[in-house]
């Protein structure tokens, strides 16, 4: 079974461009529910580790044979060939969703709901029925488009009264053909789905991918025994009570032996759980009375380098940096900087409060960073925080080394007129400093 990227997996550049770049529109993006579940990012590890075969039991060895050979076996027509594979697919979840639970049912719209406890009936683990799916027309489809729509009517209907109180996590498995893609999901008042793996497509390539096949139903299997096992310890919905989306990771390891504890108080941008972007508060391990109220977002990329030139300059132009680094707990970047409290605000909230002061700071803080070597790429007036008479810049998702660092292949270009974008703004290009020179301009045009 040859495996495509677990997602996440980051080049070595030094302001954590990955391989992948880069990041989606906010209204496009898929939310990254890994950082709330450590089920999701234990999977994410289980996957990239190096498969020995040793550590496999021998009822993963010969299901993960059995799969490969079905998947290159000959059929009488595609509906056997997806019907042999799907069936091996339940063999591989079977041994822990059966635990606990009191039935495997068909739902009408074709996806099998599996997991729901004799006590909560808690949807835990539902893999599309292969009829039910379209075959993807490339690598960028997704076939778990039919799954969120019966999630969705199932949530609706049944499970409203259990998702209000808890953020349900759950493990999804797309079977398309002799394909398969898992996801992590939770419900959040709507379904929030992330992708993570690529097609896991079984061939017959020698024992190699046996062990691969094996390494994913062993990951498989962990990861269902770690949700449905939240249910199990939970008690009845009534104890359970209202519950926030944090992320779990609350507590930072740093090279130095030291870290940080980190209190999640709320969500920024609240309307959109698609943005992992919160208010907390930190405090050095040991020290139980310094306090300090930060921003921690969690970015697929971020430009440490960038952020730490403005956020040094006199008056600062960005918010201190506490820490930037990739966790392999969450399988992504994890910035803290300092919170930036009122009366200070972002320029394009506060026209009426610009001054050329702060147009001033605005393009001292462009001319430091090209002067360096560094272009920006998303400099809109969101992304400017007016304080006192100068500015600080934050999101330096896209930033990184001129002739280095491009534009996300993604990048929102539909409504380049009315974002400003240069003309020579496109997917994969290059950003270079002219870019930054071209939106700089804009603003300044539009504040005077």
């Amino acid at each position: 079974m040859n495996t495509a990227r677990t997602r996440g997996s980051t080049s070595s550049h030094g302001c954590g461009i990955p391989d992948n770049t880069q990041t989606r529109p906010l209204e496009l993006l898929e939310a990254p529910v890994r950082i709330y579940n450590r089920a999701f990012t234990d999977f994410l590890l289980e996957m990239r580790a190096s498969p020995h075969g040793d550590i496999f039991t021998p009822d993963e060895l010969n299901l993960a044979s059995r799969l490969v050979a079905a998947a290159s076996a000959v059929y009488s027509s595609e509906n056997h060939r997806t019907e042999t594979f799907y069936n091996l697919l339940m063999e591989v979840v079977q041994p822990e969703i059966g635990r606990g639970t009191s039935s495997v049912r068909l739902h009408p719209m074709g996806t099998r709901i599996i997991g729901e406890t004799k006590r909560d009936r808690f949807l835990a683990f539902s893999p599309a029925k292969p009829s039910s799916v379209s075959e993807p027309s490339d690598g960028f489809s997704d076939p778990s488009q039919a799954q969120r729509s019966c999630y969705i009517a199932v949530y609706a209907s049944e499970f409203e009264p259990f998702v209000q109180s808890l953020f349900c996590p759950i493990l999804l498995l797309s079977s398309t053909g002799t394909r398969v893609r898992v996801y992590g999901a939770i419900f959040a008042h709507d379904l929030l789905v992330d992708q993570l793996t690529d097609d896991v497509t079984a061939h017959p390539d020698g024992h190699i991918d046996i062990q691969h096949v094996a390494q994913f139903i062993r990951s498989t299997r962990s990861a269902i025994n770690k949700v449905t096992s939240i249910f199990a310890t939970r008690g009845t919905p009534d104890t359970w009570g209202q519950r926030q989306l944090f992320p779990f990771l609350d507590d930072i390891a740093l090279d130095n032996g030291g870290g940080w504890y980190v209190g999640y108080e709320r969500r920024l941008a609240a309307q959109y759980l698609q943005k992992s972007v919160f208010r907390a508060t930190i405090r050095a391990r040991g020290d139980i009375y310094d306090w300090h109220a930060v921003v921690v977002k969690f970015a697929a990329t971020y430009c440490k380098d960038a952020h730490e030139l403005l956020a040094h300059q006199s008056p600062p132009l960005a918010p201190k940096l506490w820490h930037c680094a990739w966790e392999e707990q969450v399988s992504m970047y994890v910035v803290i900087m300092d919170y930036i409290a009122e009366p200070a605000t972002r320029m394009v909230d506060a026209p009426d409060a610009v001054k050329r002061t702060h147009l001033e700071s605005l393009r001292t803080a462009v001319e430091t960073l090209h002067a360096h070597g560094w272009v920006v790429g998303d400099l809109r007036e969101q992304n400017v925080f007016l304080c006192g008479d100068s500015v600080q810049l934050v999101d330096f998702d896209w930033a990184g080394k001129e002739g280095e660092v491009r534009y996300p292949y993604d990048i929102n270009l539909s409504d380049k007129s009315i974002i400003g974008w240069h003309e020579g703004v496109s997917r994969g290009e290059l950003i270079e400093k002219e870019h930054d020179e071209h939106m700089l301009k804009k603003i300044i045009d539009l504040y005077t």
